[in-house]
């Protein structure tokens, strides 16, 4: 999911669930941009089939609709977190 074939260094947006601070990291991997956040963070990747995602450290993944990604960042990102809300207080 959103991987790098090649390996190559790559710019993610990386936004807090809690303050909603958002930072741009360059790293190879998703993963590797939401390693050393402090707190819990996500970030929005491409999917192969060319959907988003919106995805944590925490193993969590959700579509994210185009129309979210094509908003405002900081429209897409009040939606993202809802949605994240939504999914942990679900699992809760």
């Amino acid at each position: 999911m959103g991987n790098s074939a090649t390996g190559e260094a790559q710019r993610f947006t990386v936004e807090s669930f809690a303050t909603g601070e958002r930072r741009t990291v360059t790293a190879r991997h998703w993963w590797d941009a939401l390693a050393d956040q402090p707190g819990p963070c996500f970030t929005v990747v491409r999917e192969p089939g060319g959907q988003h995602a919106a995805i944590s450290l925490e193993n969590d993944a959700f579509t994210v609709p185009g129309e979210v990604v094509s908003a405002t960042p900081e429209a897409a990102a009040a939606a993202i977190r809802q949605r994240y809300i939504s999914i942990r207080a679900a699992m809760a």
